[in-house]
């Protein structure tokens, strides 16, 4: 079962729209143009702004970059969190599918407004340990024939933690899957990973989930504490849940897999991962996620 600890209501991250249309292919997308400067590209990074203000997240446009992929499509994304983007699709023969990308991250720019309505200069000067949001978003949408899957990354930092030889940052790995059920498919299976990918030295704190989670749906949360501060995120988690943990700081997997009967809705998994780097350091990761489907009937 998931570790529970006190509840904290995590920031509302950025999404990305439009998203990017995968083709029946393995490899990179094809070279992308950056848009952003013109006419067109202004007023797409405008719109995505204001939606996502509407949601809470206060950005600005030109934080945004606005990357033209030609046949496939767009990709609308907050600096730094548009490259290292790969993306694949594989038929097999019996009809199903597999849709995989992968992406890089890190902590960018600095802190966020974070929740409980702390401010960023308060927590710096506070004696208390604080968790504090970073910085988040959304990876493009592996959205081919059979169905999509949206993955998205936040990144805390323990304020005030005092260990003055290391920093701890948090990084929660969440997605949300869907098949296309009216095209005959159901969802069966995805995944998300995290790989240090370059950054400092990551070494582990904590981790979650601790162990296979394998029952009915049900509202329960992931969490991960230092010198016992806990910062928790709230999921709904159905059917089997295997999470799989490396020795190697921050690598951890976690593949949601279907019961007995075909799903007809959507479905998430996460994990959340909780390392220290060297004093003055941020960790950096390689994300993978996918998610398959199979034929109705």
């Amino acid at each position: 079962m998931p570790k529970r600890t006190a509840p904290i209501v995590a920031t509302v991250v950025l999404l990305l729209s439009p998203a990017l249309a995968m083709a029946d292919r393995v490899g990179q997308p094809q070279a992308s143009a950056d848009i952003t400067a013109t006419v067109s590209g202004r007023q797409i990074a405008s719109d995505a702004v204001k939606r996502w203000t509407d949601l809470g997240v206060q950005t600005s446009v030109s934080d945004v970059v606005v990357l033209d992929f030609g046949a496939d499509g767009l990709l609308v994304a907050p600096r730094g969190l548009a490259s290292g983007l790969t993306a694949s699709v594989q038929s097999a023969a019996d009809g199903s599918v597999t849709t995989s990308g992968t992406a890089l991250t890190a902590p960018t720019g600095s802190p966020s407004a974070p929740f409980s309505n702390v401010t960023a200069t308060a927590e710096a000067t506070s004696s208390v340990p604080t968790w504090g949001f970073w910085s988040g978003g959304c990876f493009a949408r592996l959205n081919p024939t059979n169905g999509w899957m949206d993955t998205c990354t936040q990144f805390y930092k323990l304020f005030n933690d005092v260990d003055g030889g290391y920093d701890y940052w948090d990084l929660h790995l969440y997605s949300s899957a869907f098949a296309y059920n009216n095209k005959g498919y159901y969802l069966k299976q995805s995944y998300v990973r995290s790989l240090k990918s370059g950054g400092a030295t990551q070494y582990w704190v904590d981790w979650d989930l601790g162990s296979e989670h394998n029952t009915g749906c049900q509202q329960d949360s992931l969490g991960v504490s230092a010198f016992g501060f806990g910062l928790s995120f709230g999921h709904t988690f159905c059917e089997k849940w295997s999470p799989l943990k490396y020795a190697d700081g921050g690598h951890m997997s976690d593949t949601w897999t279907k019961g007995f009967f075909a799903v007809t809705g959507m479905r998430e998994n996460a994990l959340t991962v909780l390392v220290k780097v060297p004093q003055g350091g941020s960790p950096s990761y390689s994300i993978g996620y996918s998610f398959g489907t199979d034929h109705i009937g």
